[in-house]
């Protein structure tokens, strides 16, 4: 290579023309024998005016030395040494290598210890000195095992939120991370009765839910952590749940005005009715056996030929509901024919290529009357559900004991023109149905207050199906039991006409039991004619 220009082992030249000296990667150290660089070839000095550090970054200008980590770097100011080109290189770059290394370990020691350096400290001292406009505030250096991420932050601190996260590393008996695939729906109840359906947490918010409890209050034998996921609706939502609650909107507080308080319930695939349970409506009473137009609720769908029993409601209806469960609740069935109608003879009154998803109306309105809600609405299927009532129920009561009421009973008045029937399971291991009579008052009747009534003397009646007649007047609040046989179908069926009494009309009160063993039972005889 010629006795003027030496190379280093990787054949890179280490000076040119004995005025530039290089480091053992190739990289000129020095350029006319005025400015020295580091080893990384990062320029150490200009017009020997200028000295930096190991990693390049000025130190001072023109002998000026800026505070840079907020510290006295006045022993960083070393310059390094400078020497007139020679023809010995190698000593030249060993000479130079000793000048860099000596500047480096001054610079490193005028450094603070950065894994040791306050940061909340040198902030908070900031802060206290803002007053003085003069005194400058120290840059802060972070490094990455300064502030661990997720830790909770110092008190004065901009933008962060004090929050500590358990890394918990043993075995926990279950997953907090949700499954591949998502799991078949599942029933859940909550701790106040609520019912619910089994989801992760984070399925149950992008659902629209409101996670209450661990999914079977904690006992779930499912691997992966799930909590019980309840659906409350107000007004203006659509839902298609299997069960949701429709409040109002200052629920449990009272509403006093609203127009068009609307919730759509679009139906599921197979589901043939909707169970309404008025754990709580409290609007303005009935007068005069009508509800206020502008202060009910009104019941529709968009099946044409689908079952409402009763289309408006109003008044107190139930308040104070203590155990959601019961099926005792006042209630109402709708029926929704999913069958096709030629299969029962009927109009086809469906556009051609038109799927339309069946759909339930609930529309409340309010006009200056303290008024509150909360319905609980359940989609049925009809294969055989437990809640599945007989074609024509208005009510179901599949309890083997339970009450049965009109509806506005705390109003003490019903309906004019209202016929509904309510039906009982029947207990295949029953011989006989007590009805309890608590309170009777069913129309007026040709006895006079206080007697029963019966047939034809009845306008507004009660009759028990498979019984030969109808049954009205009143019991004057004396319990009285009334016992029938067990056989076929159980159901109570109520009908009242346009007429209204606010003597008489006031509503019914039953409790009913089964009976397994029906010796020395008394069936109700009805009086003869005489």
């Amino acid at each position: 290579n010629g006795a003027p220009a030496p190379y280093d082992t990787a054949g890179q030249m280490l000076n040119a023309g004995a005025a530039n000296a290089y480091d053992t990667a190739g990289q000129m150290l020095n350029a006319g024998a005025a400015n020295a660089y580091d080893a990384a070839g990062q320029m150490l000095n200009a017009d020997a005016a200028n000295t930096y550090n190991t990693a390049g970054q000025m130190l001072n200008d023109n002998l000026i030395t800026p505070d840079v980590y907020g510290v006295d770097d006045s022993g960083a100011q070393e310059s390094v040494n400078y020497s007139e080109p020679s023809t010995d290189f190698q000593g030249e770059l060993d000479g130079l290598e000793l000048s860099t290394d000596s500047a480096s370990a001054s610079l490193e020691s005028a450094l603070p210890d950065l894994f040791n350096y306050d940061i909340y400290s040198a902030f908070t001292d900031a802060v206290s000195n803002s007053e003085n406009a003069k005194t400058a505030i120290p840059p802060v250096i972070v490094g990455e095992s300064s502030v661990p991420p997720n830790k909770a932050a110092h008190p004065g601190i901009p933008n962060k939120t004090a929050k500590e996260i358990i890394d918990y590393e043993g075995d926990l008996g279950f997953s907090l991370v949700g499954p591949s695939v998502r799991m078949p729906k599942e029933e859940c109840l909550t701790n106040a009765g609520g019912i619910g359906e089994c989801l992760q947490a984070f399925e149950c918010g992008l659902e629209g839910g409101k996670p209450d409890g661990l999914c079977h209050l904690g006992h779930d034998a499912y691997y992966h952590l799930r909590v019980c996921c309840v659906y409350e609706s107000f007004c203006g939502f659509e839902t298609n749940k299997e069960v949701t609650y429709l409040k109002n909107p200052e629920f449990p507080q009272y509403t006093h005005k609203s127009s068009d308080c609307m919730l759509k319930i679009d139906l599921l695939p197979n589901v043939c009715q909707v169970r309404l349970d008025f754990l709580e409506l409290e609007m303005k009473p009935m007068e005069d056996g009508e509800c206020d137009p502008n202060n009910s609720l009104y019941i529709s769908t968009s099946v044409p030929d689908a079952y409402v029993p009763v289309k408006q409601l109003c008044g107190t209806i139930h308040r104070e509901i203590e155990d959601e469960l019961r099926t005792d609740i006042p209630h109402v069935y709708v029926h929704v024919n999913r069958d096709h109608p030629n299969l029962y003879g009927g109009p086809d009154q469906e556009l051609p290529n038109k799927d339309d998803v069946p759909s339930l109306w609930l529309t409340l309105k309010v006009d200056d009357f303290a008024s509150r809600w909360n319905i609980r609405v359940s989609q049925i299927q009809c294969d055989g559900a437990n809640l599945q009532a007989p074609a024509g129920c208005a009510q179901y009561y599949n309890m083997n004991s339970g009450n049965i009421t009109s509806f506005n009973l705390l109003d003490r008045a019903y309906q004019k023109d209202l016929s509904m029937t309510s039906c009982i399971k029947r207990d295949p291991a029953a011989c006989a149905l007590e009805l309890n009579m608590k309170t009777f008052f069913v129309g007026e009747t040709r006895g006079g207050s206080g007697k029963l009534g019966y047939g034809l003397t009845c306008k507004d009646y009660f009759l028990v199906n498979g019984e030969k007649t109808s049954i009205c007047g009143s019991n004057n609040n004396i319990p009285r039991k009334l016992i029938f046989p067990s056989h076929g179908p159980q159901s109570i069926f109520f009908h009242s006409d346009s007429e209204h009494d606010p003597k008489t009309d006031i509503g019914y009160h039953f409790e009913y039991f089964h009976h397994t063993n029906c010796q020395n039972l008394e069936y109700y005889k009805y009086p003869n004619k005489k």
